[in-house]
Formats: structure tokens, sequence, C-alpha cells
């Protein structure tokens, strides 16, 4: 009788009944498109004595697309709930209202379909099987695009690159999976580079850290935000003569385990500092950003290393005509090595119990001695002396006896 409730998805095509009730409240306002939740209470100041309660809801977001046999980018009746990064971060590019209003074809479709498969990828890298990457969040509309998406990448320890009018979204993976296809064809030696090889071993401090520590959504504690533990690395603390720590905010993932592996990726990725860039004749143009090569280059020693392409662009030249530029970063599959002996337990902050003002608990016990007393002229007085064994209480100042 003291609290209703009225759900909406966003399908009505009527008001609340409930926000009728009220005076300000017409017909007209139908919210379409709008989720939303119409409460009411009624007041009483006995259930109410803290006041107006604090709601909070878990709430499955909207529908995304993710390419999957009979749904259409389209058509969003095809869709279906997902927490999948990629095809969550896809839907927010696509959006008209809130972000960049592309359409399905900006996305390289190859690249899309991949991006789906990696982070629905199950693994039992955790305590538990799990997806590989999961987005769990709520886009704020008052950050920038660029916020928003790197927010959205986070989950998936990410990159958004745009190359030849397509994006390409790729998320972190170890670099001997199965998602790299034909990694052996892509081998770059001596006889396509036609220029000099530049090649720089190690990048400032500013981008090297061997601690990582960082804030997430726990859902172990009621999606409030929690410190996860500390990823650190002693051999890289000892290396660098003093700790550099990297502070991250991951408002996309939920999950403890998931928190702590995004940050060791993290933490691995940024000692990987090795930056090469080659000049390759036409064939190169196979390549795209994102893709992985493999570096055969006797003079490095590098008989297969491997880097990832950051950058790509055509260079025209008088006499080697037109030949393809581009910018690598090594990449080793070391950095994505986890095992659930990594995983240290998360001390979630448990709720405080508050007093609700109505219930007091019993003492553990209450004894009563009967004397009486005489003053110096025989004044005889009765006297009962009461001991009430009971734990220390704030919101205890008294005992009335009956």
């Amino acid at each position: 009788d003291h609290l209703k409730f009225e759900f909406f998805d966003g399908s009505q095509t009527t008001a609340s009944p409930l926000m009728l009730e009220t005076s300000d409240w017409t017909s007209s306002h139908i919210l379409k498109g709008v989720a939303y939740v119409a409460c009411r209470f009624k007041f009483d100041q006995e259930k109410f004595q803290q006041g107006l309660p604090n709601l909070s809801f878990l709430v499955r977001g909207r529908k995304v697309y993710t390419g999957v046999v009979g749904t259409s980018p389209d058509q969003p009746e095809t869709w279906g709930y997902s927490t999948n990064s990629a095809a969550c971060l896809a839907d927010y590019i696509r959006d008209p209202v809130y972000g960049l209003g592309e359409s399905q074809d900006v996305f390289d479709s190859a690249r899309f379909s991949t991006a789906i498969s990696i982070c629905g990828e199950n693994i039992s890298e955790t305590s538990t099987v799990r997806r590989r990457y999961s987005c769990n969040g709520v886009i704020n509309t008052d950050q920038t695009l660029q916020s928003n998406i790197e927010d959205l990448l986070s989950s998936m320890a990410g990159a958004l690159y745009y190359s030849s009018g397509k994006f390409i979204i790729a998320p972190k993976i170890p670099t001997d999976s199965s998602y790299y296809p034909n990694v052996e064809s892509t081998t770059v030696d001596e006889d396509m580079m036609v220029g000099g090889v530049k090649l720089v071993t190690k990048a400032t401090r500013r981008n090297q850290y061997n601690t990582v520590q960082g804030k997430f959504a726990s859902e172990e504690n009621k999606y409030v935000v929690a410190s996860f533990p500390t990823r650190q690395n002693t051999g890289y603390i000892s290396d660098d003569g003093q700790q550099l720590t990297l502070d991250i905010t991951l408002p996309f993932t939920t999950n403890n385990a998931d928190a702590q592996r995004i940050a060791q990726i993290t933490l691995e990725s940024s000692r990987q500092q090795a930056t090469i860039q080659l000049q390759l004749s036409i064939e190169a143009m196979k390549f795209m950003v994102g893709d992985l090569i493999n570096v055969k280059y006797e003079k490095f020693g590098y008989n297969t290393k491997t880097f990832q392409i950051q950058n790509m662009r055509f260079v025209p030249d008088t006499q080697r005509g037109i030949y393809v530029q581009v910018t690598a970063l090594e990449e080793d599959a070391d950095a994505y090595v986890w095992s659930t002996s990594d995983e240290i337990v998360f001390q979630d902050i448990k709720a405080l119990t508050r007093f609700d003002g109505g219930t007091v608990s019993a003492p553990s016990g209450v004894f009563a001695e009967y004397t009486v007393v005489s003053d110096n002229v025989m004044n005889r007085t009765p006297k009962i002396s009461v001991t009430i064994n009971d734990a220390p209480n704030a919101f205890i100042t008294h005992y009335q006896l009956y």
C-alpha cells in the first residue's frame, strides 16, 4: 500500500496510469522511446523513518546488433540483449542520437565479425568460465564522444582504428590466438623492404609502468565503485629503480577477475615498447591497420618478430614510385598469459548495517540485588542494585525497568 512501481521499456504508447493520478501529468506524457520507472510512495512516518528510500535497479540495457544469422543492422526488432564489448561499441558509433550516427557499412565486415567472436569467446582463465570481454555500464551523455568511446574500449583493453574509410575494432588478444589467421603469410622480409628501417627500442618512462591500480563497478558490492587488487611486477620495479604506477578506471567492467586481467594486460603491454618504421613495396597494401606482421630482419636479429601495425600511409617517391610506410608496435604473446593462480582474492566492501530505529536487542543478562541501607540516625532505606550485561550501543541512552 505504500510503494507502487510501474515499469516501461520504451515501447509504450500510453502514459503511466500511476503518473496520471498526479495533477501535472497528462496523457501526452508518453515518453516514447524512453525506458523508465514510475514510482509513488505513500507517506508514513513509521515506515519511512529515514526519509525517502534510495532506489537502485539492476537493468538489462538496450538491444544491440551482433551479426548473428537472421538479424540485420537496419532492423532493430531483430536485435537482442548482449554484453559483448565490440557489439556495444559498434552500437554506440551507429547511434544517431547519442553516438556518431554512422551506418554498419562504415565497419570492415570481416574485422567486425572477428571482434564480436573475440569478445564472446569463452575463457577459463579466471576462477569461473567467462566471456573474454564483457561490457556492463551506462553511457554518460554529458561526456564527449571520444571519452565514451575510450570508456567502452577499456572493457576490452582494445583500440579503435580508422583506415581506408572503415572502422576497425581491435580487442586485445594473444598474438598466438586462432583469431589471427594466416600469421605465417604476413612475414615482412628484406624482399618487401624498399628503404631504410627505423627502430626505437624504448619509449619514454611516461608510457612505461610496473604497477597498475584502479577502480571498477563491483558487482560483488552491488555495483558500487571499488578498487580492484593492484597488479604489480616486482622484477620490473627492480629494473626501473622505482615504482611507476598507472591509475585506470574501468567504468564498463563489473567483474573483479575481469578487471584484474585487463589491468595485467595493460601492465604487460606497456613493457612492449619497440616501435619499427618500415618502407615497403605496394605488396604491403594487403595489410591493414591493426594487423599483426612478422618482421624478418637479420641486422636486428629478428627472425619472426611480431609487431602490430599502428599506422599506414602511401608515400610518392620520384625514384621508387609509391611505397607504403608502416609504423608498428611490438607484440608479445606473453603479455596475455593469465591463469587462475594470478587472480588475487578480492576483498569486497560489505554494506553497513544501519540501525532502523525500531529494533533493540535484549541484554544478555539482568541481575538485581535487594538491600536495606541505614543512615547514622537509623533511617532504613530499601535499595535495589541492578546490573545489566549489554554490549555498548550508541543508540541506547537508558533502560526502563518494570
